[in-house]
């Protein structure tokens, strides 16, 4: 029963992505009609491609200054899935604040990720994991929306993050 309702909410995960497809998102979604391997399709080569062609277009527009909202789902305490303001300068986080505008506390800093970080785990899931949905802006290439499945027969380790409000 918990596989079927898995099954069924990454379905549901990735046919929303798809159907939000507009004029400044591109969507790699994984896995798609590729050779298959094992119980699952492997595509993770184009997903690799993917991520480098968007991070370059990334690099290239900005200088690793910005604003930008964070926020993820996981089966974790709420102070961690609330969307958090940053600014991020030279790739690192200067400032961090919560839904309510206070700053963020050191403990939760350490579940908060730039699009550096973003980009980095997106290349090492390339190498292992069994799913990965990625919505990136086509404008700038960072990734707007992320979904990793490390292990689709686990439950509760998947990682989905978005990250929205971008600023340079």
């Amino acid at each position: 029963m918990i596989k079927t309702i898995k099954i069924h909410w990454v379905l549901l995960t990735l046919l929303t992505l798809i159907a939000s497809l507009g004029c400044k998102q591109q969507v790699t979604t994984y896995p798609e009609s590729k050779p298959q391997v094992g119980n699952f399709i492997d595509n993770r080569g184009q997903t690799w491609q993917d991520l480098q062609k968007h991070k370059a277009l990334w690099e290239a527009k900005t200088n690793g200054s910005y604003q930008i909202t964070f926020q993820q789902n996981c089966f974790c305490p709420q102070e961690y899935t609330q969307p958090f303001r940053l600014t991020v300068a030279n790739g690192d986080i200067i400032k961090a604040i919560d839904k309510d505008n206070k700053p963020v506390q050191k403990q939760t800093m350490e579940a908060i990720q730039t699009v550096e970080q973003v980009f980095a785990m997106l290349n090492k899931a390339t190498k292992s994991a069994e799913l990965i949905a990625v919505q990136y802006d086509s404008e700038f290439g960072y990734p707007k929306s992320v979904f990793i499945d490390h292990e689709q027969m686990m439950a509760d380790e998947e990682v989905r993050i978005s990250l929205s409000g971008f600023k340079l």
